[in-house]
């Protein structure tokens, strides 16, 4: 899941982040979004719609009263602010979704809070429709505070799988996994259901990709990932799974995978692979290029100036010409349409070959990878990621 997490005043640092390592150890990914930012970002930010979220986590069991940094004692209302900050997310108009077109105020609003009246609570739960749980810091409490956010954000893929269908995309459940494609002729060309804007919707979809997955769905996925692996399975053949599983990549590197989603006018007609955005669409101002080479690709060669294959030297070669791309004037236009905003900095990364048994080889693959700016990412690396949430 994707998580967008904040903390209303009251609650130490150290708690919040207490909290976010807990779920990114259950392999969610989390991103902070200070609590007097969270309004004018949903409202006003373009990065929101850029965004890819499952569900709004608010921490509000912070104390009520404590010092400030001039040492005076200060009121928090950690309650009364969550349940202004729900309120707020309800009252957003349908232009404001997400970049798959889901609305940010039909997404799970879920607070965590502390002791409190069960009037408050109820007038809380009548003018917000968030979810309220009370929320204490343990281990017991954490694993309770995931599965009480993970039956929010099923019940909510429900419900918007349900709007899908309405407006014309196939929905289909295989195997574990909840996949979407679009029709051959949508019912109705700016659909506008509960959770879902057609309007908002940013993808390219044009086969059957999947939109959420189960236990059963991600261990179906590994199976597939491992056969294609095992016969060492073309670039292309890598390039289409990952597109149909948007989940490993995005699980994988911690961030939204785009794939050609830019297209330079110099050199005209080249396009990176992947790119990857902040799960905040634009906050953090980065994008990350990631080449794509086959599985089956040779990474070192051996002698006396053992080093990187020529296949990897070519393909650090590529991703660097993206980056020099990316900051000419002349693709400005074009980078700024496809992906909403102007990434002001590039992350560069190889995926390729499977990482070396050899001890030697090993070695001289550590070695090389640490002389220089472009992360080489291996296949076993990704697939890793995957195993060891099963």
């Amino acid at each position: 899941m994707n998580l967008l997490y904040t903390n209303t005043p009251g609650l130490e640092e150290a708690e919040a982040n207490s909290v976010m390592a807990q779920l990114r150890a259950a392999h969610h990914l989390v991103e902070f979004m200070p609590w007097f930012r969270l309004t004018s970002y949903l409202r006003f930010e373009t990065g929101s719609s850029l965004a890819l979220i499952d569900a709004i986590v608010c921490s509000a069991n912070g104390v009520e009263l404590g010092w400030s940094r001039d040492d005076k004692l200060e009121a928090h209302y950690p309650f009364d602010t969550a349940v202004y900050l729900a309120e707020e997310a309800r009252m957003l108009p349908d232009a404001c979704t997400t970049r798959d077109g889901r609305k940010w105020r039909s997404l799970p609003f879920i607070i965590f809070h502390g002791p409190v009246a069960p009037w408050l609570l109820q007038a809380a739960k009548v003018s917000t429709q968030a979810l309220f749980y009370l929320g204490f810091h343990h281990v017991y409490a954490a694993r309770m505070m995931m599965f009480h956010i993970e039956a929010a954000v099923k019940a909510h893929h429900v419900a918007l799988l349900s709007d899908y269908e309405c407006c014309g995309l196939l929905v289909r459940h295989e195997m574990g996994r909840a996949q979407i494609k679009p029709a051959l002729k949508r019912k109705h060309g700016r659909s506008n259901t509960e959770h879902y804007n057609a309007a908002g919707d940013r993808r390219k979809l044009s086969d059957w990709v999947t939109f959420s997955r189960d236990r059963e769905g991600l261990s179906n996925d590994v199976a597939l990932f491992e056969q294609l692996l095992s016969r060492d399975a073309t670039e292309t053949e890598m390039h289409k799974f990952f597109v149909q599983h948007p989940a490993i990549l995005m699980e994988a590197r911690g961030r939204i995978p785009l794939s050609h989603e830019i297209n330079f006018t110099e050199p005209k007609n080249q396009k990176p692979d992947f790119v990857f955005s902040s799960i905040l669409g634009s906050e953090d101002g980065n994008l990350d290029l990631l080449e794509l080479k086959g599985p089956g690709e040779r990474l070192v060669n051996r002698g006396f100036h053992a080093g990187f294959a020529h296949k990897v030297h070519a393909s650090i070669n590529q991703i660097r010409d993206y980056q020099r791309a990316m900051h000419n004037p002349t693709n400005l236009e074009a980078i700024s349409k496809s992906l909403g905003f102007s990434p002001q900095n590039s992350r560069l990364a190889v995926l390729i070959g499977r990482s070396p048994q050899n001890r030697t080889d090993a070695s001289t693959f550590d070695i090389r990878k640490r002389e220089i700016n472009v992360e080489i990412v291996t296949y076993d690396e990704i697939f890793e990621s995957q195993m060891c949430q099963l």
